[in-house]
């Protein structure tokens, strides 16, 4: 089979990656998730990182016997493409509140 441009299969598993804004990764959201059938809303959890897979039960491959395969939304965080001084603010005052360093696991491990 040739590669899709947005999903990609293993065995009767699809996956996809879905842009999400940083607002919706810290409060958490619904979004709209492509399936082959269409889309869905989804909800995203609150505190959600990028590479996150979130699984949409019994939405991948049907095969003629058995039971359908599952998908697997991977999420991606996004920022806006041109940051304006408001959300620079923002970003500075949670980085001066003391904002968890995020590769602190990463260090531990070696």
């Amino acid at each position: 089979m040739r590669p899709h441009k947005v999903f990609a299969r293993d065995e009767n598993d699809i996956e996809v990656e879905v842009p999400i804004t940083f607002d919706e990764a810290v409060l958490g959201a619904k979004v709209e998730v492509p399936t082959l059938s269409g889309k869905v809303s989804m909800g995203i959890p609150r505190g959600a990182t990028s590479g996150q897979r979130l699984r949409l039960k019994g939405r991948g491959i049907k095969p003629a016997k058995g039971e359908a395969g599952d998908q697997y939304v991977r999420l991606k965080i996004v920022t806006p493409p041109k940051i304006d001084a408001e959300m620079e603010d923002i970003a500075r005052r949670w980085r001066d509140l003391g904002a968890p360093d995020p590769r602190a696991s990463l260090w531990r491990e070696l």
